[in-house]
């Protein structure tokens, strides 16, 4: 039985409120998870991954939707809120009894939190508007006030974090999807994301991966067998992508399965090497690192069936993909009546093997890296040319 699959239970989706609030439990360090700091300093760490902080000197305190209002617009709602505060050089409780009956304590940073676990619940802009509201609402200076983006791993919540302007911002993911796959036992990572290399280590999948980790091997406290269990079904929702039972028992029925799809090539190679044959492989590899070198414009992912599949934007123009243990080539994005035509005439002149399927047609030539190079080239031309 996993706890969080069956409360998200009834339309069969996951209430990002009832995440936060687990989130907002664990990072807590009053609350009865017998944790303590240790989970709210390694969330910390990844805000602060250069500066090391004396966690235990400050008192917290953990808020959700807490409203921020600038001016007479719309107010702002942060699901989660980290409220830090200086604890004075006495009896500690004592002076934060005392602090709080009085309300003298000085605010000494504040964390927001935007936690999202759907891709349809992007909001443009959201970040900025939370961060200007709080400074305004609370008169802080922008160096006192921190913000988190806690989302999938989705280039759409990496694109709208790159239009947030503020001062102190971090981006978290649950767990990046190549991350799941080498839970699996599959392979090591070694994970690049737009030219910048990623320890996975800004993930909370890999936080409470290694707070269980560390307790087995006595290396941090014994954590309660109750929060301990609970903390392993938590890992397995989110491996699980926040589904609930009931989804998983539909998506089983619907003969649905989780797309095993790679963005780095080096990582689907090591998995999937021998699905094809020698030649294939090398030509599978000439063609990837063509690809992001001449074409840094179009995305590129891997997957079994489709060793290579390139988009652009948001559609999805070719792919190589597997027809026994050699390729066969995908051209997508034939929609248009002059462009198809266009595609065609090229096969038709140079005698390709091919076969129309709707919107796209299956290539059969066995090109070389050269002649692939070239016949890709002719189709973005193509493409590229709007009249």
């Amino acid at each position: 039985m996993n706890i969080f699959k069956i409360l998200a239970n009834g339309d069969g989706t996951i209430n990002e409120a009832n995440i936060s609030a687990f989130l907002g439990y664990l990072l807590d360090p009053y609350q009865d998870h017998g944790l303590g700091h240790e989970f709210l300093k390694r969330f910390l760490d990844l805000i602060h991954p250069n500066v090391k902080i004396n966690y235990y000197k400050f008192d917290y305190e953990i808020e959700f939707e807490q409203a921020f209002r600038k001016d007479d617009k719309k107010k702002e709602i942060v699901d989660i809120v980290i409220a830090c505060f200086p604890i004075k050089k006495q009896n500690l409780k004592e002076s934060i009894t005392k602090d709080s009956i009085e309300s003298k304590r000085e605010l000494e940073r504040i964390y927001l939190i935007e936690n999202k676990v759907n891709t349809s619940s992007i909001k443009k802009g959201q970040m900025q508007n939370q961060f200007d509201s709080t400074i305004l609402t609370l008169t802080l200076d922008k160096d006192k006030v921190f913000s988190v983006y806690l989302t999938p791993d989705d280039k759409s919540f990496h694109s709208e974090f790159k239009t947030f302007g503020g001062h102190n911002r971090s981006h978290f993911v649950w767990a990046f999807k190549n991350e799941l796959i080498v839970n699996k036992g599959e392979i090591e990572l070694d994970v690049e994301k737009n030219n910048e290399k990623i320890l996975i280590q800004d993930s909370i999948y890999k936080i409470i991966k290694k707070l269980i980790e560390e307790e087995s091997k006595g290396e941090i406290e014994t954590i309660n067998s109750y929060t301990k269990h609970t903390l392993i079904s938590f890992i397995k929702f989110i491996e699980n992508e926040f589904k609930s039972e009931l989804q998983e028992k539909k998506d089983k029925q619907e003969g649905k399965f989780q797309k095993d799809i790679f963005e780095d090539f080096d990582i689907f190679f090591e998995k999937y090497k021998d699905n094809l044959d020698e030649n294939a492989n090398s030509i599978l590899k000439q063609f990837n690192e063509f690809i992001r070198d001449k074409h840094i414009d179009l995305e590129i992912v891997h997957s079994k069936t489709h060793p290579i599949s390139i988009s652009s934007g948001e559609v999805k123009i070719f792919s190589c993909s597997k027809k026994n243990r050699k390729m066969k080539y995908e051209i997508n994005n034939l929609n248009k009546t002059n462009k198809k035509m266009e595609i065609l005439k090229i096969l038709n002149d140079r005698e390709y093997k091919y076969k129309e399927v709707n919107s796209y047609i299956n290539c059969f030539e066995d090109f070389n890296i050269e002649g692939l190079k070239e016949f890709f080239g002719e189709y973005l031309k193509i493409l590229n040319n709007e009249n």
